[in-house]
C-alpha cells in the first residue's frame, strides 16, 4: 500500500471542515492534525465543532511548532477568518521549511513571495505547491474554440444562493456517493486545492481579464477536454460564488460566473444550496422559477446549510454569517407540498438520499445517460 504523507492543516476553521469530514477521499495524504490560532476559540475542541456537525475524532490544537513534529507536509489553507499574512502565515512557512516539511498553499500570495518560498523549499530538499497557480489542464482545447461542444456525459451542477452555503460539502458528498456506487467520476471543484482529491480545481482563466464570451467558450472546451481524456460516467461541477445578488448592498458579483457556466453547458441535474432561514414553501417555487428563467437551470433538490446571513451586516456594509448547529436544519426542511426535495447535507443519511435522488434523476434519462 502506498504510504500517505501526514498532513498538518493551518489555519483551520469552517472553510476546511468539509475536507476533514471526507478525508478518506484525499489522494496521497492523511490528516495528522489541524491547528487554529488560539484566539479563534477552536483549540481543544473536536474539528467537527467548527461546523457544529458530528465529531471527527480530531482535536484542534494551537501550538503550531509542536504539531510540526508529527507531520510530513503542511497545508496553509484559506480560512473564513482572515489573518495577517506576514505575521501568521509567512513566518510559519519559514518555520515549516526549517523543520524540513513540504509545503502546500491554498492562500493567495504575490508571485515574488511564492517564488521565494519555492526556492527555499528546493534548497531544503522539500517540495512546494501553490494551488492558486494555473491548473494542470488549464490549457487550450485542441478542437474548435469558437463553438459550444456537446457534452455527452451527464453533468451535475452544484450552485448556491451565496458563496458561503456549504457547496463544497455537497460536492464531496456527491463524489463519495458516486464512487461508492462504482461510477467513474470527473469533477471540477469550487476550491483551489481540489487536486488533493484527484480532481480539477476551478480553472484559472475564469478569473482572468479576458472577454466574458471567451470564458464561456473556454469553459465549455475545458469540460470537453476532461470528458475526452477521462471518459467518466458523470461530471460534477461546483460553481463558485453565488447565482444572484443577495441585496443591493451585497451583490455577490451579480452571479456572473454562474451565468457564464450555465451558457457554457447544460446540466442534467442541479443541486442548490441555501442559507439557513425561516422558509415558506413558496420561496422554493419562486427560486426554482428564477433559476429557470435567469440561468436556464432546473433545480432538482435543495440543501439548507447551517450558515445564516447576519442581518446586522446591512448596517456594517460587510457580510457576516452565523454558524448554527446542523441538527437545527432538520426543522427547516419539513415541507409537504414541494415536488423538489430539501436536504440537510451535514446529515449523513440525508447526504446519501441526495445522492440516490440525483442518480435516479440521471437514470430516468435512459436515452441520454449511461448510468
Amino acid at each position: 500500500m502506498e504510504r500517505k504523507e501526514k498532513l498538518l492543516v493551518y489555519p483551520y476553521d469552517i472553510e476546511f471542515a468539509p475536507v476533514i469530514r471526507h478525508a478518506e477521499l484525499m489522494k496521497g495524504y492523511e490528516i495528522a492534525g489541524v491547528c487554529s490560532p488560539s484566539g479563534w476559540g477552536l483549540a481543544g475542541r473536536d474539528a467537527g465543532e467548527a461546523v457544529y456537525a458530528e465529531n471527527t475524532g480530531i482535536i484542534v490544537k494551537s501550538n503550531f511548532e509542536e504539531m510540526l513534529e508529527s507531520c510530513d507536509t503542511v497545508l496553509f489553507s484559506e480560512s473564513k477568518e482572515k489573518l495577517d499574512f506576514d505575521k501568521y502565515i509567512y513566518s510559519r512557512m519559514l518555520k515549516s521549511i526549517d523543520a524540513g516539511k513540504n509545503l502546500l498553499c491554498a492562500i493567495e500570495m504575490d508571485k515574488a513571495v511564492a517564488d521565494q518560498i519555492g526556492e527555499l523549499c528546493k534548497s531544503k530538499g522539500v517540495y512546494f505547491k501553490h494551488f492558486n497557480r494555473e491548473a494542470p489542464l488549464d490549457t487550450p482545447y485542441e478542437g474548435d474554440m469558437n463553438r459550444i461542444h456537446s457534452i455527452n456525459t451527464p453533468v451535475i451542477f452544484v450552485i448556491g444562493i451565496a458563496g458561503f452555503t456549504g457547496k463544497f460539502e455537497i460536492q464531496l458528498s456527491l463524489r463519495e456517493k458516486f464512487l461508492k456506487e462504482g461510477y467513474r467520476v470527473s469533477q471540477i471543484g469550487s476550491r483551489n486545492y481540489c487536486q488533493l482529491f484527484g480532481f480539477h480545481s476551478f480553472p484559472h482563466f475564469m478569473n482572468c481579464t479576458i472577454p466574458e464570451v471567451e470564458k464561456v467558450y473556454r469553459f465549455n472546451a475545458f469540460v470537453k477536454q476532461i470528458e475526452e481524456r477521462e471518459n467518466p460516467d458523470v461530471i460534477i461541477i461546483g460553481v463558485p460564488g453565488a447565482v444572484m445578488p443577495y441585496n443591493n448592498d451585497f451583490t455577490n458579483g451579480f452571479g456572473i460566473t454562474a451565468y457564464e457556466i450555465s451558457n457554457a453547458l447544460t446540466p442534467d441535474a442541479v443541486v442548490m444550496s441555501l442559507y439557513y432561514a425561516d422558509y415558506v414553501e413558496e420561496y422554493f417555487t419562486l427560486t426554482s422559477t428564477s433559476m429557470r428563467y435567469k440561468l436556464g437551470l432546473e433545480v432538482d433538490c435543495y440543501s439548507i446549510s447551517n450558515v445564516a446571513f447576519d442581518n446586522k451586516s446591512d448596517f456594517r456594509r460587510n457580510p457576516d454569517h452565523i454558524i448554527l448547529k446542523s441538527s437545527l436544519i432538520n426543522d427547516k426542511k419539513k415541507f409537504t407540498g414541494l415536488s423538489i426535495p430539501v436536504f440537510n447535507i451535514l446529515n449523513r443519511s440525508d447526504a446519501d438520499k441526495m445522492g440516490d435522488h440525483i442518480i435516479n434523476k440521471l437514470g430516468s434519462y435512459a436515452e441520454r445517460c449511461i448510468l
